[in-house]
């Protein structure tokens, strides 16, 4: 980070609620004075929007560097400008969500594993369910840019374009695809890119979620230099990127992957940030105690044998998946490689369909009916967010501080714009 980013000190909590408290922060006077948690959401909202208008401003100064060099047209999916996505609560989900559901949706839907039995993803009740999680969890629909321009391209202007964008060895990591099927933005079809991580070939799949499969040995991966216009931009506002390595672990494998740091670092995703493993670890020992009185529940409504594993959760998936997919001739796993013991199924379930459903029926709507007796949804939920609440206040300090640095990288990007 360059220096003029690192002078600016870091706010006191109290001092900064003061100095924001005009600006509805704590609430107008006839109103009550905002919650703790509500502060500290109003402050993450902040942090969203400076890192919007940020890019944004980035984005502005890359496209007048193109302009500069001929490039009229422009990938618009690459310098598109995006709204700041709200949040009003600090916690994005809880952990009992996974396995727990209400007793209107147990006795309707179970735990929705049904869905995904063989030969079920396309029936109508299947599609029934989902479109009822759609609308639930919807979310504000994305504008998708409009492309057309730069789509009718062809593959040499688009390689072009690419190139004076971020630089051959960049553009060759990420977009060469382009000189092999003439394509846009994103991948249409399976493709191979030289040198992804560990420099032995790999093929690159774009799956229907829109995920990557990478097959061979990808456990180390080294991000290309910037260049072009891109590192224009870098130098111009924040100096000389610096070139940052992780380290990753995963299911008994690991490696290490890099990146090119130059903006000022969120202290909310820190890669030595250890919070959410903090998260985890006192939410979890604030939950040992009622997690013994759900299970002892279920096993006195005579299903014995549920365990939670050591992440806080009962494995419901990994069970039904074991009865919907029993003789398939290939082998269907969910949850990853978790020791917890599961349940034993019913000697008389039998492998009809409709009756393993209404057996997953009955097991949710227990489920449902101890979480009743129990309180374990509500005290889950009281103390996820109280330990959120502690982690995000102890770097509080730290995100006003940011904020100051992010202020003042806008500022330098408006001036490096006006000139």
């Amino acid at each position: 980070m360059p220096d003029r980013f690192r002078g600016a000190a870091a706010l006191s909590a109290a001092a900064a609620l003061t100095l924001t408290a005009g600006c509805g922060l704590l609430g107008d006077d006839d109103e009550e004075p905002a919650s703790e948690e509500e502060q500290l959401v109003q402050l993450l909202n902040e942090s969203a929007r400076l890192d919007a208008e940020l890019t944004a401003a980035e984005n502005r100064i890359i496209r007048s560097c193109l302009e500069e060099a001929g490039h009229t047209v422009h990938d618009e999916f690459e310098l598109m400008e995006w709204a700041p996505q709200e949040r009003d609560s600090l916690s994005w989900g809880y952990p009992h969500e996974g396995f727990l559901p209400d007793a209107e949706e147990a006795g309707e839907y179970g735990f929705g594993i049904w869905a995904e039995a063989p030969d079920q993803w396309e029936s109508e009740e299947a599609q029934d369910y989902y479109d009822q999680q759609e609308e639930e969890y919807e979310e504000e629909a994305f504008e998708e840019p409009d492309n057309s321009e730069f789509e009718a391209l062809d593959k040499d202007e688009k390689w072009d374009w690419y190139v004076a964008y971020v630089g051959e060895e960049k553009a060759e990591e990420w977009y060469g695809y382009v000189l092999d099927d003439g394509g846009g933005h994103g991948l249409d079809d399976g493709t191979v890119i030289e040198g992804l991580g560990s420099g032995d070939e790999e093929v690159v799949e774009d799956t229907e979620d829109g995920d990557l499969e990478f097959e061979g040995d990808a456990e180390d991966f080294e991000e290309p230099m910037p260049g072009g216009c891109q590192l224009e931009m870098i130098e111009g506002l924040y100096g000389e990127p610096e070139l940052v390595e992780h380290e990753w672990e995963e299911g008994g494998e690991s490696g290490t992957w890099t990146e090119w740091s130059y903006r000022p670092e969120n202290p909310e995703y820190s890669a030595e940030e250890t919070m959410w493993e903090d998260i985890e670890f006192e939410y979890q020992d604030r939950m040992i105690d009622l997690r013994y009185e759900f299970t002892d529940c279920l096993a006195e409504a005579g299903h014995a044998g549920w365990e939670f594993d050591e992440g806080g959760y009962l494995p419901t998936w990994e069970y039904f998946y074991s009865i919907y997919w029993e003789g398939e001739e290939e082998e269907y796993s969910y949850g990853g490689d978790s020791e917890t013991e599961l349940p034993d199924v019913p000697d008389d379930l039998g492998d009809d369909f409709e009756d393993q459903k209404a057996y997953e029926i009955d097991v949710a709507l227990v489920f449902a009916e101890c979480d009743e007796e129990v309180g374990y949804a509500e005290a889950s939920a009281e103390a996820y967010d109280e330990v959120n609440i502690s982690a995000y206040k102890e770097i509080e300090e730290r995100i006003y501080s940011w904020q100051e640095d992010m202020d003042e990288a806008i500022e330098a990007a408006q001036e490096m714009i006006d000139a």
